[in-house]
């Protein structure tokens, strides 16, 4: 019983990560689509020959700015987290590996594959 405990909590702890990289893509999703709906304010605004007023144009810059900040913190923390993943160690693995002797030859056979 103690000795699934630690794999327990790393497997909640993997789970804690996963969902929160999920819920972070899924925030960047939406930062990306306001930005998206904002250009095409932007695309619309002239359909009918009329030329949009400086103010207007500024605060559709000054909201894309603002878009990009908020994307940048929650972008950030995505990368770190897939390092995370990406750089987990599985000691578990170790266990599947294969343990005993064996003959030169076998030896050989493995290490010519990194051989250049």
């Amino acid at each position: 019983m103690l000795s699934s405990a630690p794999h327990d909590l790393d497997k909640q702890t993997e789970q804690n990560r996963h969902e929160r990289i999920a819920a972070i893509k899924k925030a960047i999703a939406d930062l990306d689509a306001r930005k998206k709906r904002l250009i095409r304010t932007l695309e619309v605004t002239g359909d009918d020959d009329e030329v949009p007023d400086q103010e207007f144009i500024q605060d559709n810059k000054n909201r894309h700015t603002e878009i990009k900040a908020e994307r940048a913190k929650p972008a950030t923390e995505l990368e770190t987290l897939e390092e995370q993943v990406n750089d987990q160690q599985n000691p578990y693995l170790l266990r599947l590996l294969p343990v005993g002797a064996c003959d030169g030859t076998v030896k050989r056979a493995a290490l010519a594959h990194f051989r250049w």
